[in-house]
Order: structure tokens, then sequence, then C-alpha cells
């Protein structure tokens, strides 16, 4: 069974993302490589369905009220460089999530639509890159 959670992101990258959207989390951390300490990313979660973006949780309501509802939160977010993503996701899932955002920075990526599909992926690294 899925739990609701919520995830904060960039303002900027609310604007991409609509309820019903998928979207695949990252994480950027420390680790070492090679007896090295430096920057990774993972993607830890994929096609993970959003739920609500800010306060639009996707419900059937006017298009008056939605209007009135937009203008106030981007009368709201004007003040932070922040948004809310609303998240199903697995209590796994879950806690991958709260891990992550303890242990790095995360990002997310939004899915071309109808991608629904799970791929294994390499951490990413700069060794990796410039080779």
């Amino acid at each position: 069974s899925y739990r609701g959670a919520t995830l904060q992101v960039d303002n900027e990258l609310t604007k991409l993302i609509k309820p019903g959207d998928r979207i695949d989390i990252l994480v950027t951390f420390d680790a070492v490589v090679n007896e090295k300490k430096q920057k990774v990313t993972a993607t830890i979660l994929q096609n993970v369905l959003v739920l609500g973006v800010g306060g639009n949780l996707g419900q059937g309501i006017t298009s008056d009220l939605a209007k009135k509802q937009s203008s106030q939160e981007a009368t709201l977010q004007s003040f932070s460089d922040k948004g809310v993503l609303s998240l199903a996701l697995n209590p796994i899932e879950a806690q991958y999530l709260s891990l992550s955002q303890e242990v790095g920075k995360v990002n997310v990526v939004v899915r071309a639509l109808g991608d629904v599909e799970v791929h294994y992926l390499e951490i990413a690294n700069f060794n990796k890159l410039i080779k």
C-alpha cells in the first residue's frame, strides 16, 4: 500500500510538474571512490507518481476556484524559493527518500508522458564522465 509523502523542490521545477506526472528522484552525496572523497549522484527512486504540486492536489474543482488558488499560491511562493510535491510512495521508498534528504541533496527529473519503465542506473561520478 502507498503512503503520501512530501518533497521540497525548487519553485522553478514545480512549473514543469502537474498531478499525475511521473518523476525520478536522485540524490547527490559525498562518497569515497578509489580512496578519494567526491560527489556522486544516484537515482534512488524511479517512476514515482506525483499526487499534487503545492496546493494543487489534482482534485476536481471549478476553473474559477483553480485560478484563485493558483494566484494565492503564486503570491505565497514569491516569498520562497521552494515548492512542494506530494508523492505516492510505498513504505520502503518513503524510507529511502527520508534517508536521502538527511545525507545529500535531492533532485527530481520529470519523465516523458507514458514512460513508466524502471532501469538499472549506475551511480554517476566525474571520474566516469571525463574518461
